[in-house]
C-alpha cells in the first residue's frame, strides 16, 4: 500500500507536497511506527493527518505513547474504528 498524495493535495491543498518532501524521512519512520504497533490502517491515517506524521519522529513516538496511555489497552481498535480521535495529537 502507499500513500496517496492526491488525497492529501484535496484536503490541505499543494503546499502541503513541499512539507512532505522536506520531512519524508520523518513521514515514513512515523508511518512504519505505527505499522510495527499493529496498526492496519496507517496510510489513511496518515492522509488525513499528514501534519502529525511530519513531526520528528522522537517527539512522534514521546507524543503518540502517552496518547495511547491515555486511550488504555485497546488504543489501536478505539484509533481504528474512531479516527477523529488523532486530532487530539494535533
Amino acid at each position: 500500500m502507499q500513500i496517496d498524495f492526491q488525497k492529501i493535495i484535496e484536503i490541505y491543498g499543494e503546499d502541503i507536497l513541499q512539507s512532505c518532501s522536506d520531512n519524508i524521512d520523518d513521514l515514513i519512520d512515523n508511518i512504519i511506527y505505527l505499522k510495527s504497533l499493529g496498526f492496519t490502517d496507517v496510510f489513511d491515517i496518515a492522509e488525513r493527518y499528514p501534519l502529525l506524521f511530519l513531526n520528528d519522529t522522537t517527539d512522534f513516538k514521546i507524543k503518540t505513547s502517552s496518547f495511547f496511555k491515555k486511550l488504555g489497552l485497546n488504543y489501536i481498535h478505539k484509533l481504528e474504528t474512531n479516527l477523529a480521535l488523532w486530532e487530539e495529537l494535533l
